[in-house]
């Protein structure tokens, strides 16, 4: 799955499933980024087991002045 998001101004947050393998492409301009729960490759922000993940959703992001929150949500 992918997803394109622009947020130009204000907050976004983000819930994910634990077990969803998440690949964050992010360009951000005074816009801050949660990066718990993920470990950065080049400009790309991956979750942790992303390469053995069963479902994998990589998010295309550009923010510019806002927050982008994450959180992990059990099943």
């Amino acid at each position: 799955m992918a997803a394109k998001i622009n947020l130009g101004l204000g907050g976004l947050s983000l819930r994910f499933p634990e077990d969803l393998g998440v690949s964050i492409t992010l360009n951000r301009f005074l816009a801050s980024f949660d990066r718990t729960g993920f470990e950065k490759r080049g400009s790309t922000y991956v979750s942790a087991g992303f390469d053995d993940a069963r479902t994998r959703l990589t998010i295309d992001l550009r923010a510019i002045v806002g927050d982008v929150g994450v959180e992990w949500v059990g099943r």
